[in-house]
């Protein structure tokens, strides 16, 4: 299964703040409450890989329950605005700048604008989704659709200020963590990544040619397949029916 995040697609604001503690408080909730027993694959883009980072350190109980992690497009350092000093990035980094003093200072001019842009347009603010096919997750591929400036500025600054926890306790999943990226990721470089792979150094690493940060939109075939094949392996077969699966998105 996989779940909106709080002030994602289905998923209402609230009155907590978007910090990274209430968003796995959040996660922690959705796991007690949907799968309080039995095996678990856990599977996590971006922020929502940072989360299960969290996630684990904050409740290490749950490590005896974890068959397997996927983190896709995942680090462990805090974000930031330049990924690397390629000509593309750096231009890049100009415009997420400039648009980051917007978010700051006037996200009610931003909404403003986001609303008149055509609906297909990727930050465009649109009314929150209708559901998928038999009432499935929503068709639109970009969350930050659905998600206003302001709050969006309140997560980019808890991304930015990420202060990562011990890895000890993901360390003792061993090969059970996989780590995926994609080589043209903007966002989270694929060297971030291959740093978190040397800070666990029985984890698996995949870094996948020519996938963006868009890595489980582009490739949903191969990310399920990894997922599924963590799910297979078990030394007790009797429980493979009844392992659990959650995917967070960024």
């Amino acid at each position: 299964m996989r779940y909106d995040q709080r002030a994602h697609g289905h998923s209402l604001r609230g009155h907590a703040p978007l910090t990274m503690e209430q968003l796995t408080y959040d996660l922690n909730r959705v796991v007690s409450t949907c799968a309080p027993a039995g095996p678990l694959v856990l599977a996590g883009h971006s922020l929502g890989a940072l989360l299960l980072q969290d996630l684990l350190a904050r409740r290490p109980a749950l490590l005896s329950r974890v068959r397997g992690m996927v983190l896709l497009s995942s680090t462990a350092r805090p974000a930031g605005i330049l990924p690397s000093l390629r000509p593309r990035a750096l231009l890049g980094a100009t415009g997420r700048g400039l648009a980051s003093l917007a978010f700051a200072h006037t996200p009610s001019a931003v909404d403003w604008v986001r609303r008149r842009l055509p609906a297909t347009h990727r930050y465009a603010l649109t009314p929150r989704p209708e559901g998928g096919p038999e009432g499935g997750p929503p068709r639109c591929r970009h969350g930050v659709r659905h998600t206003r400036t302001a709050d969006l500025k309140v997560l980019w600054q808890t991304l930015h200020h990420y202060q990562p926890h011990d890895l000890s306790v993901l360390k003792r999943l061993g090969s059970r963590v996989l780590l995926m990226t994609g080589s043209d990721d903007g966002r989270i470089p694929a060297a971030d990544t291959t740093h978190l792979a040397r800070l666990l150094p029985d984890a698996r690493l995949e870094i996948v040619p020519h996938a963006t940060h868009a890595l489980p939109i582009r490739h949903p075939d191969l990310v399920s397949a990894r997922i599924a094949a963590l799910a297979a392996h078990d030394t007790e077969p009797s429980r493979a029916d009844n392992t659990q699966g959650f995917g967070l998105a960024s």
